[in-house]
């Protein structure tokens, strides 16, 4: 009986422990819970996380960020909705088959490697990121790409599986462009080739588009993994920098300083100069003048020492 009663208090302990904890963290906290972020910049290391940040709400664009270079597998369909920005590290993306990954129309998928065996339905910008030196990421089509926009790649392998449509090109990483190809006819009638300037134009944009989504990307990346750091060493950088500039100011004002005393060194002041000829009477006032002339010239730069006193010796043997 003892034993029982035993039994019977340790249930209770765990059945309030039980409800305590509930009450201390309900499920639905968890689910509710707003992933990690810096203003719209979040970043995520699961596709559960990586799910709740495309329900974000948010009037600016949101950029979803992998920072753990971690591996993922897709077994169910997903969809990057407008606005959405999703960028998975250098860990290997699989997309198994039968499933579909939608990218909206102003949204991006950016990614490095990549096994698809089942099918992009790309209405944005569906990207092969370009790996740092000495590496090399795969993009493996063995499913399909519908692409109506932007798809660059790198390295990929299965490219008869990408299906251009409408105003879909695919670039590679050297920027050429490749849109649908129409079957050849009998005697086509002749059409107007497009400019070489236009094509150039376009392609340096679209060179310029991907360098600077990339660009941006990787800043982000970097912030978001390494935040603490940042906000560590930032204000430093910031008083060397500020430091720096002042240092740099008070040398060039030095050395200003330092120029406008060898122009003085080189020429007289107006006192000393006027003290010259002053009491003089046996100098007319246009040798004064001249004389006067001379001084200034001396005292801007505009003639040495030698060569103001040659041309003061002869301005006073004048009209003598």
């Amino acid at each position: 009986m003892k034993t029982g009663k035993q039994k019977a208090y340790r249930l209770a302990v765990l059945l309030l422990s039980a409800v305590l904890l509930a009450a201390m963290f309900p499920a639905a906290a968890f689910a509710d819970e707003e992933p990690e972020h810096d203003g719209q910049y979040y970043h995520f290391s699961s596709l559960d996380t990586l799910k709740r940040i495309l329900e974000v709400e948010s009037e600016e664009e949101v950029w979803a960020t992998e920072v753990k270079d971690l591996e993922y597998t897709l077994r169910e369909d997903l969809t990057i909705p407008t606005g959405k920005k999703v960028f998975f590290g250098s860990g290997l993306v699989t997309v198994e088959p039968g499933v579909t990954v939608t990218v909206e129309k102003d949204a991006a998928l950016f990614f490095y490697a990549m096994d698809l065996y089942g099918t992009v339905v790309n209405r944005g910008d569906f990207v092969q990121c370009e790996p740092h030196e000495g590496e090399d990421y795969l993009l493996r089509i063995d499913g399909k790409v519908l692409n109506s926009d932007w798809f660059c790649y790198v390295h990929a392998e299965g490219l008869e599986n990408v299906e251009n449509l409408e105003a879909g090109r695919a670039y590679t990483d050297h920027y050429q462009s490749h849109g649908p190809k129409p079957e050849p006819e009998p005697e086509p009638e002749p059409s107007p080739a497009p400019k070489p300037s236009e094509n150039a134009k376009h392609t340096a944009r679209n060179a310029l588009r991907r360098l600077l989504r990339e660009l941006e990307w990787r800043v982000r990346r970097f912030y978001m993994r390494n935040q603490e750091t940042v906000r560590t060493v930032a204000p430093v950088l910031i008083v060397a920098l500020l430091g720096a500039l002042s240092a740099a100011g008070g040398i060039r004002k030095k050395n200003r300083n330092a120029d406008a005393g060898t122009v003085r060194r080189r020429g007289s002041s107006p006192a000393q100069t006027a003290s010259a000829f002053t009491g003089r009477s046996d100098l007319t006032d246009d040798q004064k003048k001249r004389i006067r002339h001379l001084d200034e010239w001396l005292q801007s730069g505009l003639i040495d020492r030698a060569e103001y006193k040659v041309l003061r010796e002869r301005y006073e043997r004048q009209q003598r």
